[in-house]
């Protein structure tokens, strides 16, 4: 919750985390409660393990991503946009060209999960393509594996797959090489999270949607504030690219060491020109051989890495929206803007607005609290 302290340390507070069993949820915060008198509390639990806000009295709470029950109650509550994360994801597995897609929820079946699932199915049927769900269950971890190797078993080639969550991401790709299903040949796979993990070798490292984890923290703790803000929704930051929906590039060496040149000098002025250049053969059998090995064409990988770095100055208050084309490479801030806007539906300053307006500092009008307590609920297991 590093938004959090960012807000707290900008206006003279505490911030301390406390960690509560599921078992002892309801006398340790009480405990807590009385022991520090704080003025605010921020309460995160994954949307399952959520206390009544009747145990905080008097004291303003911002759940982050709370349960379905207590959204209805119409808490304070700082959530994901999960229509948006699966727009994200959905766009990066149709750069792919996809025959099929398929949805994999998370372990537990939460609200987010669910969220994320519905709007993927809705556009899978905007754009004609067959579409697989995998049914949650209640049943044991070994059942749930179990299913999941008929499901990948069973998906039809060129299937691009979208995983609730990095984890599962990671697991069932693992799966689908088990069943000898070519990763990313034959199938596509997207997670979300982007949280680094060790992969373990033959399975590949898997491409993720970033979700703006700062952000949240920092909205939460400024809600404590405003007693009139009842939800904010929080969109994702953007993809982080890998091997699950690279194509072959890994196993061809010269598309490879591309990729490389690509990710390193793509903001320097690197063209799809002057990289074929650099490799034997003419310019047409290096972007076909790319556009095999990847799955899209060359200056789709170039124009990526690009508008990772554009969206990462975005986030950025101190560089100037002018400044950040000629720092990402592109020839002229026209063009930037409109490639921006074809590929994210609004402008650089909106997404600025929208998405980095919490890393200015700003004085409010209401009480400095003594301490903002965060509060991270944990699941016995």
């Amino acid at each position: 919750m590093a938004g959090v302290r960012r807000h707290a340390a900008a206006h003279g507070w505490k911030a301390l985390e406390v960690t509560i069993d599921e078992a002892q949820l309801t006398s340790a915060l009480r405990e807590t409660l009385r022991r520090l008198h704080p003025l605010g509390c921020v309460v995160n639990s994954g949307g399952r393990l959520n206390p009544s806000p009747r145990l905080f009295g008097k004291i303003p709470v911002v759940y982050v991503d709370p349960s379905r029950e207590l959204c209805r109650q119409g808490v304070a509550r700082v959530v994901m946009d999960n229509a948006e994360i699966a727009r994200f994801a959905f766009r990066e597995l149709m750069s792919g060209n996809p025959e099929a897609l398929a949805f994999i929820g998370g372990r537990w079946n939460r609200l987010w999960s669910r969220e994320r699932g519905s709007a993927f199915a809705f556009l899978a049927r905007e754009a004609k393509l067959p579409f697989f769900p995998f049914q949650y269950r209640r049943e044991s971890d070994a059942e749930r594996v179990s299913r999941l190797h008929d499901f990948v078993r069973g998906l039809p080639p060129r299937c691009g797959v979208f995983c609730a969550t990095d984890l599962t991401a990671a697991d069932v790709s693992g799966f689908a090489i088990e069943e000898h299903r070519l990763v990313p040949h034959d199938l596509t796979f997207v997670g979300v999270n982007d949280i680094e993990q060790k992969w373990k070798p033959p399975a590949p490292s898997v491409t993720s949607v970033r979700l703006d984890f700062e952000r949240f923290g920092y909205e939460a703790a400024k809600m404590l504030g405003n007693a009139l803000a009842t939800s904010v929704s929080i969109g994702p930051l953007m993809v982080t690219r890998r091997d699950s929906t690279r194509g072959r590039g890994r196993r061809e060496p010269s598309v490879a060491k591309a990729v490389e040149m690509i990710r390193t000098e793509a903001c320097d002025g690197l063209t799809a020109e002057k990289l074929a250049a650099r490799f034997p053969g003419t310019r047409r059998l290096f972007d076909l051989r790319f556009r095999e090995a990847m799955g899209h064409s060359v200056l789709d990988e170039i124009l990526h890495v690009r508008l990772e770095r554009v969206l990462s100055l975005l986030a950025r208050p101190d560089v100037p929206i002018g400044a950040i084309y000629f720092q990402c490479g592109f020839r002229s801030e026209i063009a930037l803007h409109k490639l921006f806007t074809r590929r994210y539906g609004v402008s650089m300053r909106q997404w600025r607005k929208e998405h980095a307006k919490y890393y200015f500092s700003k004085l409010y009008n209401f009480w400095v609290c003594q301490w903002c307590i965060i509060i991270d609920i944990r699941e016995v297991v």
